[in-house]
């Protein structure tokens, strides 16, 4: 899919970053078949390559991991807040209440654990989605 069709194709655009490929693909993987008719889900491995796909595509929900160096995911943050990317999430290990801390401080909208993705995101898609369709209609 062309970038440019990315974000105007679904209803809610979703630009997924972490360095972990592993975690990567499979967070794609999980919102792409979770949300299949409601979203459209573009990943990046490295912060440079995400902030210009943020820039180009507007999208509604940005995830960042904070996996190594967590030093670039939260200055990706904070360009992000700085750009007007209005919902940023941070996603971070369990046990990483520092890092949780640093990625509000950062311009993060919210903090979930990589281990309750599924869980802790759900609730945020399903709003965002909801808002989206009632903008749309409107």
């Amino acid at each position: 899919m062309a970038l440019a069709d990315w974000y105007t194709m679904q209803t809610l655009s979703v630009l997924i970053v972490d360095a972990n490929q592993s975690f990567l693909g499979f967070t794609v993987r999980y919102i792409e078949e979770t949300y299949a008719r409601y979203v459209c889900v573009v990943g990046a491995a490295r912060p440079e390559e995400a902030l210009a796909l943020a820039l180009t595509g507007k999208p509604a929900l940005v995830l960042v991991g904070l996996s190594r160096p967590v030093v670039a995911a939260l200055t990706l943050l904070a360009e992000l807040r700085q750009n007007g990317v209005h919902h940023r999430i941070a996603m971070g290990q369990l046990g990483s209440a520092g890092y949780a801390g640093a990625a509000l401080a950062a311009g993060a909208t919210a903090f979930v654990d990589k281990d309750r993705l599924q869980t802790d995101l759900s609730p945020i898609l399903h709003d965002l989605i909801n808002r989206q369709i009632c903008e749309r209609e409107a």
